[in-house]
């Protein structure tokens, strides 16, 4: 889901469970100058960190434990949580993205 990295950014829909359940998530794309409510997540990064299971758009995708622990910590048994998580949020492996987004970061944690 391609963005315009200037004016607009995702956000992560944690869809509501008990802790051991499934993470289902979703990837929605908003304005910067429109956003709804969210959270933003701030988390160390560990590349020796293991691999956790998460359906993202109906996808299947992996994220690190150490994410997937605060996902599950921070989750809500009866309502959608909006958050914004730079692993989940930013196209990784486009570095064009990485760097406009990088350079929103303190607007998308102010907002």
């Amino acid at each position: 889901m391609p963005i315009e990295a200037k004016t607009e950014f995702r956000l992560l829909r944690l869809l509501p469970g008990r802790f051991d359940d499934p993470l289902v998530c979703d990837l929605e794309v908003f304005t910067l100058a429109n956003p709804p409510p969210y959270d933003a997540l701030s988390y160390a990064w560990d590349k020796r960190d293991a691999p956790q299971p998460m359906l993202l758009n109906g996808h299947n995708r992996v994220i690190k434990s150490n994410l997937n622990s605060a996902l599950r910590h921070l989750r809500k048994e009866d309502s959608a949580l909006t958050i914004w998580v730079d692993a989940v949020c930013i196209n990784q492996e486009d570095i064009v993205e990485v760097s406009l987004q990088v350079s929103q970061m303190g607007t998308i944690y102010r907002l």
